[in-house]
C-alpha cells in the first residue's frame, strides 16, 4: 500500500499531494494482482507492475539514449564548452509515455550596428509564442543589465540542436547561460544540464516534469558511466514537486550525482563557470568594449570612404 500512494504521489508530482488519477492506479493494482498469482499483492508484486509498465512504454527513450551512445545525438556529459549548455526536457507523447531528452542549446555572438537576440526556431517557426516570450525577458534583462551606461553593438544567435519544435519557457535559464558563455567566451560545465523559466529580473521560475527531465540527463550519464561530478540544475522551487525514481535517489546520496536548486541565473552562472556575478560581469564588459571598438572603427572607415567620394 505504502508504495501505491508513493506511485500517486509521482504521479502529481508533488511530495504533500496525492494523485486521483484512479485509472492509471488501478492498472498498476491490476497487474500487480497478476504478478501475485492470486495470492496478497506484494511489495514485490507492485514493483514489478510498474517497472514492466516502464520498459513497455520506454521504447522510443531506449532509442534516444542509444543515439547517444554512439554520438547521433549530440549530447555531452563531461568537459566544458563555450556557447554550448545540455537543456532538460521532454517530449509527452500520451498519459503514459514520455520521453525524456536533454538537449544542446549553443549559441554564436558576433558584433552588429544594434543588438539582437534571434532564436534561429523562431525565424524558420519551429516554436511557439511561449517561447518568443522567454526569448524577448532574456532580451530584456540583457539590456537592463549591460545596456544602462552604454549602447550595446552584439548579435546572439542561438538554437535547439537536432530539436524540430519548441515550445514552452522552461528553457529560459538554459538560453541565459548559453548567451552569457557566448557573450563572455566564459566556458561552461557540459557534465550539467539545466531547466527553468526566468523573470525579467532574473529570478528563476518553477517548471513541470522536474522529475522525468531530471531522470533523462540521468540515464544519460549513466549510460556513460557516472563521474561523481555530474548532475542537473534546477529551480529552488521545484524542490517540493521531486519523486524520484529510487536509483536517482540512491546516486545522490552516494554523491555520484547532484541536484543543485537555484533562484536566480546568477546562481546557475556560477555553478555552470565557478564565476561569480561580478567577474561574468567584467568579462561581459571586455567583450562589449571590443565589440564597440568595431564599430568605431568602421564608422570611421565609412566616413573616410564617404568624404573621398
Amino acid at each position: 500500500m505504502a508504495r501505491l500512494i508513493e506511485h500517486t504521489m509521482e504521479i502529481a508530482e508533488n511530495q504533500k499531494k496525492l494523485s486521483l488519477q484512479m485509472s492509471k492506479i488501478k492498472a498498476v493494482v491490476k497487474e500487480a494482482e497478476y504478478y501475485a498469482s492470486g495470492k496478497t499483492i506484494t511489495l514485490k508484486a507492485v514493483e514489478k507492475a510498474l517497472k514492466e509498465k516502464e520498459q513497455r512504454c520506454g521504447l522510443l527513450q531506449k532509442a534516444y539514449l542509444e543515439n547517444i551512445k554512439v554520438g547521433c545525438q549530440m549530447i555531452w556529459t563531461k568537459g566544458t564548452k563555450i556557447g554550448e549548455v545540455n537543456a532538460l526536457s521532454l517530449i509527452p507523447l500520451s498519459d503514459d509515455t514520455v520521453v525524456k531528452t536533454p538537449d544542446r542549446v549553443a549559441a554564436e555572438t558576433s558584433v552588429r550596428e544594434s543588438n539582437e537576440i534571434k532564436l534561429i526556431d523562431s525565424k524558420v517557426k519551429l516554436d511557439g509564442p511561449m517561447s518568443q516570450k522567454a526569448i524577448e525577458i532574456l532580451t530584456a534583462n540583457i539590456e537592463g543589465r549591460f545596456g544602462k551606461d552604454r549602447i550595446l553593438f552584439f548579435k546572439t544567435t542561438l538554437t535547439f540542436e537536432q530539436t524540430y519544435g519548441i515550445e514552452g519557457p522552461s528553457a529560459s535559464l538554459a538560453e541565459a547561460i548559453v548567451i552569457l558563455s557566448s557573450l563572455g567566451n566564459i566556458p561552461i560545465r557540459q557534465d550539467l544540464a539545466i531547466t527553468g523559466t526566468m523573470g525579467v529580473k532574473g529570478e528563476s521560475g518553477v517548471i513541470g516534469g522536474v522529475n522525468h527531465k531530471i531522470e533523462g540527463f540521468f540515464k544519460a550519464c549513466k549510460m556513460r558511466r557516472l563521474t561523481g561530478t555530474q548532475g542537473v540544475v534546477i529551480p529552488r522551487a521545484n524542490r517540493q514537486h521531486l519523486m524520484l525514481p529510487k536509483e536517482i535517489v540512491e546516486a545522490v546520496r552516494a554523491g555520484k550525482f547532484h541536484i543543485y536548486q537555484v533562484s536566480n541565473y546568477h546562481e546557475a552562472m556560477w555553478i555552470f563557470s565557478g564565476l561569480t556575478p561580478k567577474q561574468v560581469n567584467e568579462r561581459i564588459e571586455r567583450a562589449l568594449d571590443r565589440y564597440e571598438k568595431v564599430i568605431q572603427k568602421y564608422n570611421q572607415a565609412m566616413k573616410g570612404f564617404n568624404n573621398k567620394s
